[in-house]
């Protein structure tokens, strides 16, 4: 697979109240995201857990 790493990986949709995202979408920035926003989940869920009085999971 060749890609320019600087190039926007994807089409972003056009926002009703006009927000754009800081920069484009690329491949580097994509799998950052999902990778970010999985261990924020990860982590809520080990809280919500200990608050509840469970074990919470071991991490």
């Amino acid at each position: 697979m060749e890609y320019d790493e600087h190039e926007p990986a994807v089409q972003l949709p056009r926002f009703s109240d006009g927000w754009e995202p800081p920069s484009p979408p690329t491949l580097r920035w994509i799998f950052h995201h999902v990778f970010d926003h999985e261990s924020y989940h990860v982590g809520q869920i080990g809280v919500i857990a200990r608050l509840n009085g469970f074990a919470g999971p071991l991490f």
